[in-house]
């Protein structure tokens, strides 16, 4: 007999940007990938490992809010500050914006800026954008 998998209560969405080709990566993983070029893989373990944090606990995740619906999780490794920005679509979906990793205290206002554009394009019904 095999145990079943237990899948999260909640689960969550990737997105591209409306620029992006529409046969694009999402850019969360896009931003994954860059981190492990360039030897950040601790920021890409962590990133994972706050994402599935994030499917377990839903709202009762340590998170912080940023600007609009944005929420950022956040965790520190030998390489930086890992952030991983994310929204709520519903009551049991987060859509995951972008990544990144670096030595400042701040988000980077290009990467929200980009994830408030999927956000407003997604309010006016260009569900295209979810992957």
């Amino acid at each position: 007999m095999t145990a079943e998998k237990n899948e999260p209560p909640y689960r969550t969405r990737l997105c591209v940007h409306r620029n992006d080709a529409s046969d694009a990566d999402p850019a969360l993983i896009t931003d994954l990938q860059a981190l492990n070029q360039r030897g950040q893989s601790d920021a890409t373990t962590k990133a994972i490992e706050l994402m599935d944090q994030l499917r377990q606990l839903g709202p009762d995740a340590p998170r912080k809010h940023l600007v609009g619906r944005i929420f950022e999780l956040k965790a520190r490794v030998p390489s930086g500050g890992v952030r991983v920005y994310f929204a709520r679509l519903n009551a049991t979906e987060f859509l995951m914006g972008r990544a990144e990793c670096k030595k400042e205290d701040e988000a980077d206002p290009r990467l929200l800026n980009w994830f408030a554009e999927v956000l407003a394009d997604l309010d006016q019904g260009h569900t295209n954008l979810l992957r």
